[in-house]
């Protein structure tokens, strides 16, 4: 069985570059949802996997304040 994604997951070129930022969409992109609801993402490097560990409390509280 495979995972449904929310709506407003295929519409996450509207929200995902100004919820993160310039500097941030240039190297990570959303590419799924868990079933528990956590966002995956693919990130250009370790470096910025690594950056994303550390932004990810922050940036999900921006991220829920962006998505419908």
């Amino acid at each position: 069985m495979g995972l449904e994604r929310p709506d407003w997951f295929d519409r996450a070129a509207e929200w995902w570059h100004p919820a993160v930022g310039d500097d941030i969409a240039r190297h990570v992109q959303p590419v799924s949802i868990s079933s528990g609801g956590g966002l995956y993402v693919r990130c250009s490097s370790t470096a910025w996997t690594t950056h994303m560990r550390l932004l990810a409390p922050r940036l999900a509280e921006r991220l829920n304040q962006a998505t419908p």
